[in-house]
């Protein structure tokens, strides 16, 4: 799934189904980061465009992308600065440090003993 920040916004594929990580991700740009969100068709040419492109899923978490087609993306690292509050800000909420919208995190139960697992 490819996200791409231009400048000032998020820009969602809207023609790839949604998924878990994504549904966490666009709240976090929108809400925590300040960050507006629109979900449109993307095309090549929006890609190489773009200031930073990343994709992200449950196993991967957000991952850079730096070259499209041999084409440097922002400066070519990978890790811009609003791919880097993302990623930190997810992390913190995947790690249960940071606070997150009602029923996002469902805690566990610790005491639950492990010999009463069939």
């Amino acid at each position: 799934m490819a996200i791409v920040y231009f400048g000032d916004r998020f820009v969602d594929e809207a023609d790839i189904p949604g998924g878990i990580t994504r549904d966490a991700l666009l709240p976090i740009f929108g809400e925590q980061l300040d960050v507006s969100v629109s979900t449109v068709p993307l095309s090549p040419a929006d890609l190489l465009r773009a200031d930073e492109v990343f994709l992200c899923g449950t196993g991967m978490e957000i991952q850079p992308i730096r070259e499209i087609e041999r084409r440097t993306i922002g400066d070519g690292t990978g890790h811009g600065p609003c791919l880097r509050r993302a990623a930190d800000w997810y992390r913190r909420i995947v790690a249960g440090e940071a606070n997150t919208p009602t029923g996002w995190l469902v805690p566990v139960n610790p005491t639950f003993p492990a010999s009463s697992v069939p």
